[in-house]
């Protein structure tokens, strides 16, 4: 059995010398880069952990991107992301057999991968934690799954950046200001 290969990508070096040293006690092949540009010269892995806020260009910049954008994800117990397509509707994406266990708490967790595509130009993945979806509002309701929906609908012609801010001020907002879990955002966009 050969062992996997990643690639830790972050511009801290903290954050990646720590990265790196774990995975590698874990019994993985690492290599590490400090940019998106450093990135694309090394050897193909076969998992990426990507810092998504770098200060030099991302690994993509400047490249004829492809007709389309494969995703392959795997779940360690945060809920489903949402699928946006271009001129669609959100939809949540079901995660099936690919949505595990809570990370690191069973030594023997096994996780499996779901794919998709990114087809046409400005279909969108969102991930959110659950304190984006569980956070109530000032009157002490959790609005769950369709919390996110509204703001992704009126605001959809947002670049993916302003589309995390404004759905994590969106749980601010609702809540009273008050900060009730972790709140992280990520939007993928073709």
């Amino acid at each position: 059995m050969t062992t996997a290969r990643i690639l830790v990508v972050d511009d801290e070096a903290d954050i990646n010398t720590v990265l790196s040293v774990t995975l590698r006690r874990a019994g993985y092949e690492v290599v590490s880069a400090a940019d998106g540009v450093e990135a694309v010269e090394r050897q193909a892995p076969d998992l990426i952990l990507l810092d998504i806020m770098m200060p030099r260009r991302c690994a993509a910049s400047g490249r004829t991107r492809p007709p389309r954008t494969c995703v392959t994800l795997s779940s360690g117990g945060h809920p489903d992301p949402v699928l946006f397509r271009a001129g669609g509707e959100p939809a949540a994406m079901d995660m099936g057999a690919a949505g595990g266990p809570v990370l690191g708490v069973f030594d023997d967790s096994v996780f499996e991968q779901t794919a998709l595509t990114l087809e046409a130009p400005g279909d969108a993945l969102i991930l959110v934690t659950d304190g984006i979806l569980e956070a109530q509002d000032q009157d002490g309701r959790r609005p769950g799954r369709a919390a996110p929906r509204p703001v992704l609908v009126r605001e959809r012609a947002r670049n993916p950046q302003a589309l995390a801010r404004l759905l994590a001020e969106d749980v601010l907002r609702r809540g009273g200001s008050r900060i009730q879990d972790d709140m992280t955002v990520i939007v993928l966009r073709r």
